[in-house]
């Protein structure tokens, strides 16, 4: 859809097109044994191939896809990944007991499903330990179904919290040990 939308606006205007993949859709180093799997991965390959010529830069998650893009396309491409400010300020010295990890983002993507994983090993280290060493707190702004809800909400070991403005956000990083 998105490949879609970028054809259209290159032939509507002279605009250069800046792109970022974040995810290995045009790659064919897979495995996969599903028939619809492989019908899904080419036609998206398809579509890539369509689209990347239009391009004026990409940007690229890894080297490997950068590489990759630079081998079948006369794009320029970058490779960029996401950093943040890590002054001393942010170093935190002492660790929270239990310790606290924090995410705070969609949960689209099956992002759920791993954060549930995460969850249900820190409750079996937790309960190996006989205490609690460990805690995720997850907010996000996403409705959650009952099973969502089942693993990353024992109020113990995982705790899903209600939505809270961007501005707080900072202050219950900051008070965590692992984002």
């Amino acid at each position: 859809k998105m490949c879609r939308i970028e054809r259209l606006v290159a032939s509507m205007t002279n605009a250069p097109l800046v792109a970022y993949t974040g995810d290995d859709d045009f790659s064919l180093h897979q495995y996969s044994l599903s028939p619809i799997y492989w019908i899904r991965r080419f036609w998206v390959h398809r579509t890539l191939k369509r689209t990347i010529p239009i391009y004026k830069l990409l940007y690229s998650m890894s080297v490997r896809q950068m590489k990759e893009f630079n081998q079948y396309f006369d794009v320029p491409t970058k490779f960029l990944v996401k950093t943040g400010d890590f002054d001393e300020a942010m170093i935190h010295i002492k660790v929270n007991r239990p310790i606290r990890f924090v995410y705070a983002g969609k949960l689209y993507c099956n992002r759920w499903r791993t954060l549930g994983t995460i969850a249900d090993c820190m409750r079996n280290i937790n309960a190996k330990a006989g205490e609690q060493l460990m805690v995720l707190d997850v907010y996000t702004p996403d409705e959650i179904t009952t099973e969502q809800n089942r693993l990353l909400n024992d109020g113990v070991n995982s705790v899903l919290h209600k939505p809270v403005p961007a501005s707080q956000l900072p202050a219950i990083f900051s008070a965590s040990d692992v984002l």
